[in-house]
């Protein structure tokens, strides 16, 4: 069976030092030191980072059952994402538990009139296969802020290994 976008998939560009990369807790929130270190060695290799909401706010809380945020914050804020004219890419802060409620309210026109690369793993795996089935956006079943890029900033091998294939993938 092939897709209906498998003639038409839609390629985000390449990136490069300088471009920004947005990121998002999709799923659940973020431990403040993993979220701020990963974010820290992303800008070590050269990418600005725009965050959309507050990926550990609810860290620790109940308020959003496991989840970051609302759904309806979640979906807006990947919408934001998507719109920006700055953001090259969208990168899971996280994964464990919550985007199964952020699907249904996805614009995937949205995504697809601004193709951007979304990567990620885990929970974050349904909102990719949704964004590829339903918008033809690229997509990578890869690391996350608070997994690789955070273990990469405390010099673990694994994660400077994971991080680096990301972006020796996806950049120019």
């Amino acid at each position: 069976m092939t897709s209906r976008f498998q003639d038409s998939l839609f390629y985000s560009r390449p990136l490069n030092a300088g471009d920004t990369i947005g990121v998002l807790a999709l799923s659940s929130p973020c431990e403040e030191h993993r979220f701020q270190a990963g974010v820290r060695y992303l800008e070590s290799l050269g990418f600005r980072v725009k965050v959309a909401l507050d990926p550990c706010r609810a860290y620790g809380t109940t308020r959003h059952l496991f989840s970051s945020d609302s759904a309806h914050r979640r979906a807006e804020a990947l919408h934001s994402l998507f719109e920006d004219p700055e953001v090259s890419a969208v990168l899971a802060a996280r994964g464990a538990c919550g985007s199964m409620e952020v699907l249904p309210l996805i614009d995937f026109e949205l995504l697809r009139r601004n193709c951007k690369l979304i990567c990620g793993f885990s929970d974050t795996t349904a909102v990719l296969v949704a964004a590829y089935q339903k918008a033809g956006v690229a997509v990578l079943h890869g690391p996350s802020i608070e997994s690789a890029f955070s273990k990469a900033a405390q010099g673990d091998p694994a994660g400077i290994e994971s991080s680096r294939a990301l972006l020796d993938f996806v950049t120019a």
